[in-house]
This record gives structure tokens, sequence and C-alpha cells, in this order.
């Protein structure tokens, strides 16, 4: 040891490079954030619009699932300091989602903001939707048939791969990868808990000790490297600003059945055992094609079937609701507030 550097033998120094690389997966260290460019030729990609860099480490966090070898991950992804969290799960339920969390957030603190995918174990799943309620956190859906959206759970699924398939011993694979530096000069440990971790690599102890982050100096290298991500993805993906929907395309109704009829279409949808595809083959059996996509009527149907389980919850009582309709008021609701296309004194149940 030479002051506060450590000298390496030459007989160790291939040992010692061989430790060096087992946390560089390849290039995926430094592009976590690399948005991947949608495969479709048609398809006209807008200019990237990265996500602000949080202020502080756990403030908001992503999350996904994925599949290794037979066996289902969770992985959870810090936006501040990319620290990934892999966990192994008996079940794919939300339950089991929900406690691997909670193990989680035990250790780092309870994040603002989560983001995960619209999959029945997140954005369809009232267990998690009370498990947001309970622990105070916002949950944030990303866009469906669009996982870029929630790009960090995405980069955090391929490095929790390349560290799955790169390594014998996965743990030492993600401590290896947590004690790596970032293209910012700190490593996701450093990142989230203010210290250098001590891995299989020969440190000095004084560089163990808890240092502070220059937060000024992170954020300024942070937005330049946003910066340039966006440049790289503008460029390479061709993306150009698309127009401005005008104010008739915006007043498209999403539904092209006489508000009168409304009442009726409703049936559809109160019938028990009934698959989205059935209810949208007996409604274009009655109004023709062009009345509903297959993609609303599935999103009708979730609020049908989320308004059944919250209709004793809701105790308001300013619109009309019978006893036998709660859940078709309920679903109609919400479309009518998303949507602004009738009020909801003309929808009379």
């Amino acid at each position: 040891m030479r002051s506060c550097r450590l000298v390496i033998p030459a007989s160790m120094k291939l040992e010692i490079l061989d430790k060096l690389h087992a946390g560089q997966l390849r290039d995926y260290k430094n592009k976590t954030s690399r948005t991947v460019c949608i495969q479709e030729a048609v398809s006209k990609h807008e200019p990237l619009i990265p996500t602000n860099f949080p202020t502080r480490p756990w403030q908001k966090i992503g999350m996904d699932l994925f599949k290794f070898e037979n066996k289902w991950y969770l992985v959870v992804i810090d936006y501040y300091s990319r620290f990934p969290e892999v966990i192994q799960l008996d079940r794919l339920t939300a339950s089991v989602v929900v406690r691997s969390c909670k193990s989680i957030f035990a250790r780092h603190g309870i994040p603002e903001t989560v983001v995960s995918d619209n999959g029945t174990q997140f954005g369809a799943a009232r267990e998690f939707a009370n498990f947001a309620r309970q622990y105070g956190f916002t949950h944030v859906t990303s866009s469906p048939r669009f996982p870029q959206s929630n790009g960090m759970a995405e980069a955090g699924v391929t490095i929790a791969m390349m560290i799955l398939k790169k390594n014998q011993d996965p743990s030492l694979g993600l401590l290896e990868y947590r004690s790596t530096p970032l293209e910012n000069g700190y490593s996701p440990a450093e990142l989230l808990m203010g210290r250098k971790l001590r891995t299989t690599l020969p440190i000095a102890p004084d560089n163990l000790n808890p240092k502070l982050v220059d937060s000024q100096t992170l954020k300024r290298k942070e937005g330049r490297r946003r910066k340039d991500m966006k440049s790289r993805y503008d460029r390479r993906c061709g993306a150009t600003d698309m127009e401005e929907l005008s104010e008739v395309s915006m007043e498209l109704p999403l539904v092209n059945v006489p508000t009168c009829e409304l009442r009726s279409v409703i049936r559809f949808f109160t019938a028990k055992n009934e698959t989205a595809v059935n209810i949208h083959r007996n409604l274009v059996s009655v109004y023709g094609e062009g009345c509903m996509s297959i993609q609303m009527v599935r999103r009708w149907r979730s609020w049908f079937l989320e308004g059944r389980q919250n209709v004793h919850d809701d105790e308001r009582s300013d619109w009309p609701v019978t006893a036998t309709d709660n859940a078709a008021v309920a679903a109609v609701r919400n479309v009518v507030e998303a949507n602004r296309r009738v009020t909801i004194d003309e929808i009379m149940i």
C-alpha cells in the first residue's frame, strides 16, 4: 500500500483485472436510460422527452417483472442512483409482489413515486392499490403498448438478466454492479448510501468511510447525460415534432354510439363471465363495425369490474345511482369524466 493507493503485484494483475471487469456489464452500465426505438417502419417517432432527475435518492423508483430460466423475478431500480434490487418470486401474484416490495421498502424507505406497467400484479391489482394507499406513495403506470415510458425499469430488467447470465454467484454479481462507478463518476451504492461497498477487490479502509455526494456536480453531469441521450435518440430514430391535434380531431368520440343508447350498451357489460371479445362481437352485431374498438371494450370492461369491487366504498351520491346499476354508473362516470363527451345528467340508468 502506498498512501491510500494499493500496489498490485504483477502475479495478481490478471486476477484483479477479471474482478474489475465483473461489474462492467459490457456497455449496459452507462446506457441504462437509453430508449430503444420501436421497430416499426411505418411509425413516426416524436422527440425524446427525458425524465427529470430526482432531487434525492429513492424518491422515484421503477419496477418490473421478468422471467429467467423458468423463474420469475421482481426488479426495482432507483431513478436517482440506478441502484437495483432483484428478488425471485415463488408465485406470480399481486400479494407476493407486494410482500417483496415491503421487504425492499423496509431496507431503503418508502419512495414518493413508484412507476410500473399495467400488468395484473400492478395496475390492475386491488392489492397493489391498497398497498400504495397504506404506505402513502403515488403509483404511476406506463402507457400501454409503449414500455419505453418506463425505460428505467426496462433497463433494470436488462441489467438483472445480464447479471444472472454472466455470474455463477448472482449475489456477488449484483454487489459488483452496485459498486462499479456510473458515467457520472459515482457508483449506485455511493449515490444511494453515501459510501462505497466492500467487495472482493482490495480497497484502502479510508475509502470505505461515508462521503457526501456533490449534488450540484451530479445534477450537472446527469443533465448533460440526458441531453446527449436525447440527441442520440432523436438522430437515430429520425424523430420529428408531430402536428398538434386540432379541436375537431380532439372532439372525435371514442365511442360511436348515440348518448340515448348508452343504457343499452351498458347491458352488454353487466352480463356475467363475458369476455371482452364476446362483448365486442355483440356490440358490432347491434351497432355495426366501428361502434367501439376492442381496446375500448377492454377499458370499459375493466372499469365495470373495478366498479363492482369499489361500489361499497363510494359514499358520494351526487350522481344518479340505482341498486342494480352501481357498477355500470361508476364505469360510465369514469368514461364521462375522462372524455367530457356527455354529462352525467344525460345518462339516466
